[in-house]
């Protein structure tokens, strides 16, 4: 399956990298627009860019994956799907329209929807989080689930080790599980009824089943105004 990537920071590396070692082909890597560094102030490219160009990846790196220039970008690299890890940008009806998104997100939904899931989880002393693996919609991380994977917060943990291991844990199923992209053909669950009519995304290009979830006893979802 040709798939585009779409993340910046390291911990999207380890997706990237794994979904480049499974049967799917990554045809395209969407980040962040390299960033001014230190005194000289030299453009510095994102961990993603830098992975993808050691794999041969081509790059893409606009203002904004929703403009007009980077979905024709998109468009001309054939793919069928598009896998989401902390990207950093807000994905439009331009992008969730034309095809099939899938987000890693670094904690079990429902709880800690938005940006900063793992500081957050931390900041409440939960002794359990996890990755959750869904279909983007139009909503705040509201879309399908179609896998979630329970970890255990060790005792003094950080926010960078636990990162750094939900990181591994959301690669681990590109290679050797069956797919987190393979739609149910029952109705994925949703996290939580929203009320909110959803991106008219296409349908799933995969078959199969999915993962059932592992319970959580994270605290409630909060809602938050960024990603």
């Amino acid at each position: 399956m040709r798939v585009a990537f779409a993340g910046s920071p390291d911990a999207a590396v380890p997706s990237l990298r794994a979904l480049a070692g499974s049967r799917h082909e990554v045809a395209v890597a969407v980040t962040q627009p390299d960033r001014p560094r230190g005194r000289s102030r030299t453009p510095d490219p994102t961990p993603v860019a830098r992975a993808a160009g050691e794999l041969g990846i081509p790059v893409l790196r606009p203002r904004s994956i929703n403009d007009e220039d980077a979905v024709a970008r998109l468009e001309e690299a054939a793919i069928r799907a598009l896998v989401v890890v902390a990207f950093g940008q807000i994905l439009r009806e331009a992008v969730l329209g034309r095809w099939y998104c899938v987000n890693v997100h670094f904690s079990l939904l429902p709880a800690y929807r938005g940006a900063a899931p793992v500081e957050r989880a931390l900041m409440d002393g939960v002794e359990r989080t996890g990755v959750t693996i869904m279909r983007m919609d139009a909503g705040l991380d509201t879309g399908p689930i179609l896998r979630q994977e329970a970890v255990d917060v060790a005792p003094g943990e950080d926010g960078g080790a636990l990162t750094a291991r939900l990181a591994r844990v959301g690669a681990d199923g590109w290679p050797r599980r069956p797919s987190p992209m393979r739609a149910s053909r029952r109705p994925p669950r949703s996290p939580r009824r929203t009320g909110r009519s959803t991106s008219r995304a296409p349908p799933s290009p995969w078959s199969g089943r999915c993962a059932r979830s592992r319970p959580t006893s994270a605290p409630p979802a909060r809602s938050t105004d960024g990603r």
